[in-house]
């Protein structure tokens, strides 16, 4: 215990010179965003807003704002309206929500490939690692749903990959989803994909080609143009064939995208698209046993965990496992928690339909229909997780009758969703400090001593699933909500007004009433028990309202507050799962709060962009345990846009979060203290995994840095060579609920060189530059298990040919 006093002091000490040389350098930054405001304002003019735009109310790019760059060079928010923060297409300028938009060209620049890739654009947007699958962004410290098009997807967690050759750009908005898009389980913020849309002005072939280190290879043709004067079609093929930098680890898929636009005559638009993906993949689980040492020194405690519950010639790792520390070495970073037998798999089908018929220059009829099936198998022996999603139907139809007169805007309608999971799982045989990961993989799995599951019919050797409800068993007690027979229906209604008080002030209020169904049942009952059955009907309520005061046509201030029940959200996409037995009626009354008032500056002829958004949230999440958690968030976030000529581009974001749970206990965690694992003198010897309750007091969010920061620029000659150098910095963030173990202040330095002309490009993308060795938080209940070490130092290089 001595020892880890002056490690923790050592610690601290170590975090405030970070914490205050963080300060100062985002103060410094703070600063000259100010001075530069005050200095532009007397440069600048209204923003252009056309009330015009794509017939159809997608989110496609529509206009030049920024004079003498071309379309698809503009990084300005300002050049797309966009319809998935309210419904109803508005500027973000106009827009009371924090919102970032992501397009085509910083998708380009700034190398967003997956989901933590946001981080280097927007405020508020670190994303944990999740089990090594880090496929769901994570938006002001909670899991973020996604949206396709203003339609809800599936829930995906650390899942498949999140392809993004059908996208070309995002939408991220912080807080919960308007009253326009219904009740979802994660309220801290969504994304919106907005898929490619046909062309009609000309064919365009394009084809790109990338290689990177660690045989990364990749392979991108995108063909689209018209078939008619009112038909036109766009195909986007993708294929990676990818190992990877840590033992084990590969991506091997393939997504297939199709999208056609009708526009028979002026009023009516008719978008269609589908997509097919297909994976097979290992997820980077990291490294277990993440103590101080480990990210301090790269220091590694060598052992094997010993159980009590296991005997004579059985594997020793089980419950309660105790590692009698056998050497103390430094870590090779590539090392991760997986074996060469350990393999995922998944497939997901998607189609949307969207027709928008305009009834008269006021008044337009729009209908959005989604359809996703989602499936995958995640057999990872080295932790014992299996996770079998077999079906997963997600049905939603939407029809919006929208309103638009010179002082009132209104969106109003009715929404249907149909929810269909089938699915099994099991992590209550996961004990992630037992394995020494230094040692012969092919020993990782564990396969034995496995308590309290049961094989699935048909099911190959060595898969296991806990049943989903809890039964009078003794050799069957535990029940888990990824095990799930459940078909759910779910019918709204909203209506939603924006009325313009007078030329300067507008106000907003929305409202949204549902009813949710759910039958449940347990498909995976132990021997001799009727499988437990139930259902459901219950109502969820949400409205929100905002001020919008525009002293200047080019400023925006605005203050909203938002209220919403939202769901328990489950494996696959479903709704609650069992307690106990049973349907838990307050399972679907999850009361969330926003507060958050902000501005937004358009400065310099539209070439700057600067927002500001403070925010108090009140919400809660669901662990992997079925707990429901009290969350209460505070926050700051800043952004700016800079493009003053098709030269140079620069953005820059900023944020300060303190997420708690303030009245916390129970067993948050599968390990209390990372500590426990490990036999006196390096820890206590309790045993790991223990799930021991942490005692009622407030506790902070881990896996969430407390202040975040990212720059980016580029530089391209008239000759079309050029750089881009990018900065992601991150502040101390404790790695579980307990706190005794930190992640310092960190950063990642990325550049790129590049040759670009019309028909060609060149580009190579260099990361993490300086090499840094930077923690990847795990976060959640596996803080005190799971760590996983940044990649080093590497290269990406590809090539585009425009046809």
């Amino acid at each position: 215990m001595k020892l880890r006093t002056m490690q923790g002091a050592k610690q601290e000490a170590k975090t405030y010179a970070a914490t205050h040389a963080l300060n100062k350098y985002v103060g410094f930054i703070a600063m000259i965003f100010l001075l530069s405001s005050g200095v532009l304002k007397a440069q600048t003019a209204a923003p252009t807003t056309s009330s015009g735009g794509p017939s159809s109310g997608s989110d496609s790019l529509e206009e030049i704002v920024v004079q003498g760059v071309e379309l698809e060079d503009q990084v300005s928010p300002l050049q797309r309206r966009v319809s998935s923060v309210l419904g109803l297409e508005m500027s973000v300028l106009d827009t009371p929500r924090s919102v970032t938009e992501i397009n085509a060209a910083q998708m380009r620049d700034e190398s967003i490939v997956d989901v933590t890739d946001f981080v280097k654009v927007t405020s508020s947007a670190y994303t944990n690692d999740q089990f090594g699958g880090p496929n769901s962004p994570f938006i002001r410290g909670q899991q973020a749903e996604v949206f396709q098009n203003g339609m809800l997807r599936t829930s995906r967690s650390d899942g498949q990959p999140l392809s993004f050759n059908s996208v070309e750009g995002f939408d991220i908005v912080k807080g919960p989803a308007d009253v326009v898009y219904g009740p979802t389980g994660n309220v801290g913020g969504y994304v919106n994909l907005v898929t490619k849309r046909p062309e009609f002005d000309a064919e365009h072939l394009t084809t790109t080609l990338t290689y990177g280190e660690y045989d990364e290879r990749k392979a991108q043709f995108d063909v689209t143009g018209p078939l008619s004067d009112t038909l036109a079609y766009r195909v986007s093929f993708e294929d990676i064939d990818s190992q990877s930098y840590y033992r084990y680890g590969f991506d091997h898929s393939t997504d297939v995208y199709a999208a056609l636009r009708y526009l028979p005559n002026p009023q009516l638009t008719i978008d269609f698209n589908t997509e097919y993906f297909l994976g097979h993949y290992t997820e980077n689980s990291g490294i277990n046993r993440p103590t101080q040492q480990l990210i301090d020194d790269g220091l590694y405690y060598q052992g094997t965990g010993v159980s009590p519950f296991t005997g004579p010639g059985q594997d020793p790792r089980n419950f309660l496992s105790v590692i009698t520390v056998t050497g103390v070495v430094p870590i090779n970073r590539s090392y991760q928690l997986v074996s060469p037998s350990d393999r995922d798999k998944g497939n997901n089908f998607q189609t949307q339909l969207d027709a928008t018929y305009h009834l008269s220059d006021t008044l337009t009829l729009v209908n959005k229909s989604y359809f996703e099936d989602y499936s995958q198998l995640q057999l990872e022996d080295s932790q014992r997780y299996n996770n079998d999603i077999q079906d997963s139907y997600n049905f939603e139809d939407r029809v919006e009758f929208q309103g638009k007169f010179s002082d009132n805007q209104f969106i109003t309608g009715l929404a249907y969703r149909f929810i269909h999971v089938l699915a099994y799982q099991d992590f209550y045989n996961e004990y992630l400090n037992a394995t020494d990961i230094t040692g012969n993989p092919a020993g990782f799995p564990i396969t034995t001593n496995l308590f309290g599951v049961l094989p699935i019919s048909g099911s190959p050797p060595n898969e296991y699933y806990t049943p989903g409800a809890t039964y009078n068993s003794a050799n069957y007690p535990n029940s888990i909500s990824g095990t799930q027979d459940q078909t759910s229906n779910q019918a709204g209604v909203f209506f939603q007004d924006i009325y313009q008080l007078t030329s300067k002030l507008s106000v907003l209020g929305g409202v949204r009433a549902d009813l949710i169904h759910e039958n449940l049942t347990d498909p995976l009952p132990p021997p001799g028990f009727a499988a437990a059955h139930a259902a459901t009907t219950q109502e969820e309520e949400a409205a929100d309202a905002s001020i919008t005061y525009k002293p200047m046509p080019w400023e925006t201030l605005y203050v909203t507050v938002d209220f919403n029940e939202s769901p328990v959200t489950t494996n696959g996409g479903g709704f609650s799962a069992f307690t106990g037995d049973e349907i838990v009626a307050a399972d679907f009354h999850i009361k969330n709060w926003l507060y958050e008032t902000g501005s937004k500056t358009a400065l310099a002829d539209n070439t700057l962009y600067l927002t500001n958004a403070v925010f108090f949230q009140k919400r809660s999440q669901t662990d992997q345990f079925g707990n429901v958690s009290k969350i209460e968030s505070l926050g700051y976030e800043m952004e700016a846009n800079y493009q003053p000529n098709k030269n140079f581009s620069a953005t820059a974001a900023y944020s300060y979060l303190d997420a708690w749970l303030p009245d916390a206990s129970g067993g948050l965690s599968f390990t209390e203290n990372v500590y426990d694992a490990f036999a006196p003198p390096y820890g206590d010897g309790v045993g790991s995994p223990n799930f021991n309750s942490l005692p009622t007091g407030r506790y902070r969010l881990p896996g969430v840095p407390s202040e975040l920061f990212s720059a980016f620029s580029k530089y391209r000659t008239d000759l079309g060579i050029g750089g881009s150098l990018g900065v992601v910095l991150t502040g101390p963030m404790t790695t579980s609920y307990l706190g005794n173990v930190q992640i310092p202040t960190q950063y990642s330095l990325d550049g790129s060189l590049f040759y670009e002309t019309r028909k060609w490009a060149v580009h190579a993308n260099l990361y993490n530059i300086t090499n840094r060795k930077n923690w990847i938080a795990e976060g959640g209940a596996e803080g005190n298990d799971l760590i996983t070490a940044a990649l080093p130092f590497h290269y990406q290089a590809s090539f585009t040919y425009r046809f």
